[in-house]
C-alpha cells in the first residue's frame, strides 16, 4: 500500500511539473517584432466607439447589449450626411491599412531558395502523367442514349418488355413463323397453342407465348421436375428461338409422362386442390377466354346499387387466413359478379358448398360461361374443388335467397361500398334467418346503415354534378363539391375539413374515420327475434390492388350473429383505437 501511494504521488509531482514548464514556455516566447497589420474598423464601429462612453454614462442601468441596441437606433436614424463623418474616417483607415499590407507581404515574401525541392521518385511521377496526357485518346464510339422511360405492361401483365430490339424484318420473320405445341396435362389430354414468337401489337392482347409459359409453370408447382423445360422455353422467347420453344415443350412432355404415368383403362389421378399461385392462374385463364368486353361491365348506373366492383383475388386470398374460412363451411357471395369469388373460395378454400347470388344481366350472363369453363379448366389441370352455384336474381328476394339458403350459410361476403342505408337495412331484415355464429364480411359496417361514400345523387335544387354530404366538426353541415381541402370517412362517407379532422398526408386520408363512426367501430346491432350483431373493424388489408375499384388500402368489418347481450365480447385480434 505505500509502495502504491509513493508512486501516486511521484506522478501527481511529475505532472504538475510538466505543466508548471508550459506555462513558463509561454510566457518565454518572443513577440513577433514585425507583426501583421489589423484590420480597419467600418464606419459603425468608429461610431459606436464615440458615443457608448455617453450612453453608458446616461444609462447606467443598461448592460453593454442594451447599449448597443441604443446605438444601433441612433445609426439607423442618422441621414447620409451625418453618417458622411464617419465614412470619411473608416475610409482613410482603410487606404492606410492597404499600404501597410503592401508592405508587410514584400517583407515577407517567400524566397525562391526555400521553396521545396522535389525528390527523384516525384519527378519521375510527373513525367509519368504527362506522357499519358500526350498519348491520342481513342475515338468514343457515339452510341445512342438509352431509353429510361419504363415500358409499358398490359392489363393482364402477359406483354412483358422485350430485352432485345427487333428490326422490322426480323418481326415479319416472325410473324409468318407460327406453330401449333401442345402441351400434356395431368388428366393426359392435350391442349394446344398457337405460338408466334413475334409480339403482338396490341398491348392488350394477350400473347399465346406468356399463356404457355404461365400454364408450364402452374404444374411446376406439383411436379418441380418440370422447371428445367420452363426454364428452357423462357430462354426460347427471350431469343426468339421457335426450334428451342419445340424442343422445351417435347421435355415438358416427356418429363410429365414420367412424374405423371398413365395408370392404364384412362384411368386418371385423383384430383389435388390448388394453391393461390394456381388458383389465380386459373381464373386468369378462365376470364381471358370468356369475358371478351370488359368495358362492358362498367356500364351501370352511377351511385346507385347496382354499381359494379369486384374484389381481387389478394384480399380473398387474405380473408381466406384471417376468418378463417375452411373445407366444411357454406359460403355466399351477395353480389357475386361474374363469380371470380365465388370460384376462388371453392378452389383455394375447398368449401362444401359456395353460392353466389347477382342481379345485373351482363355479369350474371358471364358468370354461367365461367362457371362451365372453370369447371372444364380445373379437371385439365388436375385439380379438383368444391361444390358452387351462380344464381341471377335480387339477393333480397326470399325466393332467390331462401332462409334454409341462409340458414346453412357460415360465412356470407356482401361488398356494400355503394349501398344506401335502405339496402342495408333490408339486409339486416334478411340477416335474422342466419344461425348463430355465421361471420359477415363486408366493406362497410352495418352499424352506420349509410352508403354510397356520402355522395349524393343529382336531384334537389342545391345538389349538382360531383356533390357530396358534408358534416364537419366546425359545425358546417351541408353540400360540398370535392376538394383538396377536404377528406371523407372510409366508413360513411361524409366529407369534412383535413384541418378539422387533424389529417394532412393522403395515407392518412385512405384511413381517416370520423368521430361518429368510430363510436360504431366496436357495437353490438340489434336485430330481430332476439339476435344481435357484433361489428368489429375496421381492419386495413395488407394485400396490394386489393379491390378493382381503386389501388388505394381498403378495409373491411367482421359481424358475427349471436344473441343480445349487455357486452361484447373483444376478441384478441380487434383493432385497437
Amino acid at each position: 500500500m505505500e509502495e502504491e501511494r509513493a508512486r501516486a504521488e511521484a506522478t501527481r509531482k511529475a505532472v504538475k511539473k510538466v505543466k508548471v514548464e508550459q506555462q513558463v514556455s509561454k510566457k518565454a516566447q518572443v513577440e513577433d517584432p514585425d507583426p501583421k497589420p489589423k484590420r480597419p474598423m467600418s464606419a459603425w464601429f468608429l461610431y459606436l466607439n464615440s458615443v457608448r462612453s455617453g450612453l453608458m454614462r446616461a444609462n447606467p442601468e443598461l448592460d453593454i447589449c442594451a447599449v448597443t441596441t441604443l446605438a444601433a437606433q441612433g445609426w439607423r436614424e442618422m441621414d447620409s450626411e451625418e453618417r458622411a463623418e464617419f465614412d470619411d474616417q473608416a475610409k482613410e483607415l482603410r487606404q492606410a491599412y492597404d499600404v501597410e499590407m503592401k508592405g508587410y507581404r514584400k517583407r515577407h515574401k517567400p524566397k525562391k531558395s526555400e521553396k521545396k525541392r522535389k525528390g527523384r521518385i516525384d519527378i519521375l511521377v510527373d513525367q509519368y502523367f504527362l506522357e499519358i496526357s500526350k498519348r491520342k485518346k481513342p475515338e468514343e464510339k457515339k452510341t445512342e442514349p438509352k431509353n429510361r422511360k419504363r415500358s409499358k405492361l398490359s392489363p393482364h401483365n402477359t406483354n412483358l418488355p422485350v430485352k432485345k430490339a427487333l428490326s422490322e424484318t426480323r418481326i415479319k420473320e416472325l410473324e409468318k413463323q407460327v406453330e401449333s405445341l401442345a402441351l400434356l396435362m395431368p388428366d393426359h389430354n392435350l391442349v394446344v397453342f398457337e405460338i408466334c414468337l413475334a409480339p403482338p401489337k396490341d398491348e392488350d392482347v394477350p400473347w399465346a407465348v406468356d399463356d404457355m409459359i404461365e400454364t408450364m409453370q402452374c404444374m411446376a408447382h406439383d411436379y418441380p421436375a418440370l422447371s428445367s423445360a420452363c426454364e428452357q422455353a423462357k430462354d426460347a422467347k427471350e431469343n426468339f428461338d421457335m426450334n428451342s420453344m419445340s424442343n422445351s415443350v417435347e421435355l415438358f412432355n416427356a418429363t410429365m409422362m414420367f412424374v405423371n404415368p398413365a395408370k392404364g383403362d384412362g384411368i386418371v389421378p385423383v384430383p389435388t386442390p390448388p394453391n393461390a399461385a394456381q388458383t389465380l392462374h386459373l381464373q386468369n385463364l378462365v376470364y381471358h377466354r370468356v369475358v371478351k368486353n370488359p368495358q362492358a361491365l362498367n356500364k351501370y348506373q352511377g351511385f346507385s346499387d347496382e354499381v359494379y366492383g369486384e374484389a381481387q383475388h389478394p384480399l380473398i386470398s387474405e380473408l381466406i387466413q384471417t376468418v378463417p374460412i375452411a373445407k366444411d363451411m357454406v359460403f355466399i357471395d351477395l353480389g357475386s359478379g361474374i363469380g371470380q369469388v365465388v370460384m376462388q373460395v371453392a378452389a383455394q378454400a375447398q368449401c362444401k358448398m359456395s353460392h353466389g347470388i347477382e342481379l345485373s344481366d351482363l355479369p350474371a350472363q358471364y358468370a354461367q360461361a365461367m362457371e362451365s369453363e372453370f369447371r372444364s379448366v380445373t379437371k385439365q389441370y388436375g385439380k379438383c374443388h368444391g361444390d358452387f352455384s351462380l344464381i341471377q336474381g335480387n339477393f333480397l328476394d326470399p325466393e332467390t335467397l331462401s332462409a334454409q339458403m341462409l340458414g346453412e350459410a357460415d360465412v356470407i361476403f356482401v361488398n356494400n361500398v355503394a349501398f344506401g342505408a335502405e339496402t342495408n337495412q333490408q339486409l339486416l331484415e334478411r340477416f335474422t334467418a342466419l344461425k348463430e355464429g355465421t361471420k359477415i364480411i363486408s366493406m362497410r359496417s352495418f352499424a352506420t346503415q349509410v352508403g354510397g361514400r356520402g355522395r349524393l345523387l343529382n336531384t334537389g335544387v342545391h345538389a349538382g354534378e360531383g356533390a357530396f354530404k358534408f358534416r364537419c366538426s366546425c359545425g358546417l353541415t351541408g353540400v360540398s363539391h370535392y376538394s383538396r381541402d377536404l377528406v371523407d370517412c372510409i366508413q360513411c362517407g361524409v366529407w369534412q375539413h383535413r384541418r378539422c379532422a387533424g389529417v394532412s398526408t393522403d395515407e392518412e386520408c385512405s384511413q381517416f374515420l370520423c368521430k361518429q363512426c368510430h363510436r360504431y367501430m366496436e357495437k353490438q346491432v340489434s336485430m330481430k327475434d332476439g339476435m344481435s350483431m357484433d361489428v368489429l373493424g375496421p381492419f386495413y388489408s395488407k394485400a396490394q390492388n386489393a379491390v378493382s375499384w381503386t389501388s388505394a388500402p381498403v378495409s373491411y368489418f367482421i359481424h358475427t350473429i349471436g344473441r343480445k347481450s349487455t357486452e361484447v365480447a373483444k376478441p384478441a385480434c380487434a383493432t385497437e383505437y
